[in-house]
């Protein structure tokens, strides 16, 4: 256990090698080995034990086999989906609306907010279905790459019907905020604590809200100004000569939209079916109300309940396929060999994030190192602002937001209890930090998680747009850059706000916060004109 300011060598290390290798998996061992000789004190067999230990762990890890297994079905679906045509149909019926590009760009965002419940099957699904739609307007793929990322991101915390929310309200549960139990240190429901805490996710709000200027405004800069100019005018959709293979075989036939919609409604609808019927919905003979029987569900039912409305999504939407003659009676196995090709390099780079956000967690405790480095001695209403902070760093160094949310809460929660003065167990509203706090520590997850590079939607958004990590992380950021500014400046107001009561908190902040989004974008639009308009003065003279 090193807990020191040696534990940040292995994340610099990757961070550098990415840039250096522009290869993400070479990068990850590299951090993975560096990690391990670390935590091992430099003995080369104490270090291969580590990394084996730690690599069994990741793929014996029950949650983890699942996300495999959801993958891998989804894949098949992907791949279905290109072989009928549907993703095609629906490029073929915009095509003819004769869509500009900031009208695609719009539909996109639309998508994206149709699958939100659960960012792998948005990142994976959008990015897919979009590409043609894209491709024919002359988006560029890290452009759509960004749309895809940010409005996953940006809503997976802000619906309490996500696939996040039992894992969230698990975590606050286990860190003392309970209405029951002996180990309550403040008493409320983790659930409704969490609902009201949504105002607070200044991140997840404001992100959706640059991405939503951005297509307005049509403004680029900064890297993605080049991808987009090039796309533009020659028709290069990738900003390189030698771009990336496409991720998936597609046929370019229209086919029908019923082969796009029946396998995507079916899997939303059999997901949240299922989370109803084993959260003990009363219309299925339980006594929960709708959020309260989404909520009953663990994280483990929640992975059964996705792989198998996966599996039923893809075997009636294969048989409608077959018996309408869009596919051969014995292509079964085929989309399994297409998911194959389209998530193999996903899984290798998810299986080799784990392993060092394993070894980074838990041997060389690096969180915690940050945490009592950053949360040491500071004044109260610094507070969120400073978490938000730690939050982000942790997330971007080790691409896991979980594993930031789940680092955080358990040291903040009794933090803040004793910075307050409060007595054990508390009220909420007693702690009038609690909600911006918690708030400070989703977004600051949320954000790490869409910035890094090695983070598993990184990859998804990679693996479904056909764009290099390095190269997406890369050209996201600045427009990231943006949310982040404006949330940081939310944060600061909010723990100066303290005590003035919550929606006036909330409505100040959050004003304040778009303002500051709104401010950037158009100053630097009216730049990018003033310095347009100079150069066609001097071309002039």
């Amino acid at each position: 256990m090193h807990n020191s300011w040696v534990s940040l060598v292995p994340p610099i290390i990757v961070i550098l090698a990415i840039f250096i290798t522009k290869n993400i998996n070479r990068s990850l061992i590299i951090g993975i080995l560096s990690a391990a000789l670390i935590a091992a004190d430099f003995s080369l067999s104490s270090a291969g034990n580590l990394t084996f230990e730690r690599s069994y762990d990741i793929l014996t890890d029950v949650d983890t086999l699942y996300l495999y297994l959801f993958l891998f079905i989804l894949g098949a679906i992907i791949t279905l989906i290109a072989k009928t045509g549907g993703a095609y149909a629906l490029a073929h019926r915009l095509a003819q609306k004769k869509l500009s590009k900031k009208t695609t760009e719009y539909s996109s965002m639309l998508v994206s907010a149709l699958l939100s419940i659960d960012d792998y099957l948005s990142t994976l699904t959008v990015g897919y279905v979009m590409r043609p739609i894209t491709d024919r307007v002359r988006i560029s793929r890290a452009k759509l790459a960004f749309l895809v990322h940010a409005m996953a991101d940006g809503l997976i915390m802000l619906l309490p019907i996500s696939s996040w929310v039992t894992a969230l309200t698990s975590t606050l549960d286990q860190s003392g905020i309970t209405d029951h139990g002996a180990t309550c240190k403040i008493v409320s429901d983790p659930f409704l604590l969490y609902v009201q805490t949504i105002p607070f996710i200044f991140y997840g709000i404001f992100t959706v809200l640059v991405v939503t200027l951005l297509v307005k405004t049509q403004l680029a800069f900064g890297p993605m100004a080049r991808y987009e100019q090039i796309a533009q005018t020659s028709g290069n959709l990738f900003g390189k000569i030698n771009h990336p293979a496409e991720t998936a075989d597609t046929e370019k036939h229209t086919g029908a939209l019923t082969d796009l919609i029946l396998p995507l409604s079916l899997l939303i609808g059999i997901i949240i079916l299922g989370s109803l019927w084993t959260g003990n919905y009363f219309l299925f003979g339980g006594s929960q109300g709708f959020l309260d029987a989404i909520k009953n569900n663990t994280q483990r039912e929640r992975s059964i309940i996705m792989c198998l409305a996966g599996t039923l999504s893809l075997i009636i939407s294969w048989l409608f396929a077959a018996l309408r003659k869009k596919v051969e009676k014995k292509s079964l196995p085929s989309l399994f060999v297409g998911s194959y090709k389209l998530m193999n390099s996903a899984i290798i780079l998810i299986t080799l994030a784990g392993i060092l956000g394993a070894i980074l967690r838990i041997n060389l405790q690096t969180g915690t190192y940050l945490a009592d480095l950053l949360l040491g001695s500071l004044p109260l209403f610094l507070l969120p602002l400073i978490v938000f902070v730690v939050a982000l760093f942790l997330a971007t160094i080790t691409g896991s937001a979980f594993g930031s949310m789940m680092l955080l809460i358990p040291i903040i929660v009794p933090m803040l209890i004793a910075l307050s003065g409060a007595t054990i167990p508390a009220s909420p509203e007693a702690l009038p930090l609690l909600l911006p706090v918690l708030g400070a520590i989703f977004s600051g997850a949320v954000c790490g998680n869409h910035i890094s590079p090695i983070s598993d939607t990184t990859i998804m958004v990679s693996t479904s747009t056909g764009v290099d990590p390095a190269e997406h992380a890369k050209t996201q950021i600045p427009y990231a850059l943006i949310a982040i500014i404006a949330s940081a400046i939310a944060f600061f107001l909010t723990g100066l706000l303290r005590g003035t009561g919550y929606w006036f908190n909330a409505g100040a902040s959050l004003g304040i916060g778009a303002l500051t989004c709104i401010v950037i974008i158009y100053a630097i639009l009216l730049l990018q004109k003033q310095a347009h308009k100079r150069s066609e003065l001097q071309e002039r003279h």
